[in-house]
C-alpha cells in the first residue's frame, strides 16, 4: 500500500503555468512572473502555447530562474524559443523550447521565482494571451 504523495516520492511530472498577457495588438517586450518551482526539483520541459498566430519580424520567448537579490539570474533554455506561430493550430498545440545543457541550471533553488523575457520586433498582431509551461520533476 503506499503511503504519502507519490509526487515526492518520485512519481510524477509537475507544471507550473502562467499567463503573459501580450495582447492582441502591438506586442512589446515584457517580463512576467510565471510562478515559482518547489524544493528539489529539476526543470524537465518548457512550452509556449498562444491564441492565434502572431505578425511580427520577430518574437521570442526565454525562461530564466530569478536570482534572491532579483535579478534575471540563469536563463532554463539553450537560447530564446521563436514564437513563430505560423498558424493558429500550432498556436495552440504550442511551441517546445530547448533546455539548456547546464544541468546546474535546471535545478533552481526552493521557491526561486520563474520569469519568462517576451521580445517582440515590429509586432503589429500578438497571440493575445501567452501562456508558459514550465514541466518539472522531484529529484531526491
Amino acid at each position: 500500500m503506499r503511503q504519502g504523495n507519490d509526487f515526492w516520492r518520485g512519481g510524477g511530472k509537475q507544471v507550473v503555468q502562467g499567463i503573459a498577457p501580450l495582447g492582441a495588438s502591438t506586442v512589446t517586450t515584457i517580463d512576467h512572473i510565471v510562478g515559482s518551482i518547489p524544493k528539489n526539483c529539476v526543470v524537465t520541459g518548457i512550452r509556449f502555447y498562444g491564441q492565434v498566430g502572431p505578425t511580427a519580424t520577430s518574437l521570442t520567448a526565454e525562461v530564466f530562474a530569478r536570482t534572491t537579490a532579483g535579478a534575471a539570474g540563469v536563463t532554463l533554455m539553450s537560447a530564446a524559443a521563436d514564437i513563430d506561430f505560423a498558424s493558429d493550430a500550432i498556436a495552440l498545440a504550442g511551441v517546445q523550447g530547448s533546455l539548456t545543457a547546464t544541468n546546474a541550471d535546471l535545478r533552481p533553488a526552493e521557491d526561486r521565482l520563474l520569469e519568462v523575457t517576451v521580445t517582440a520586433n515590429t509586432c503589429t498582431g500578438g497571440p493575445g494571451d501567452l501562456l508558459v509551461s514550465v514541466e518539472f520533476e522531484p529529484r531526491i
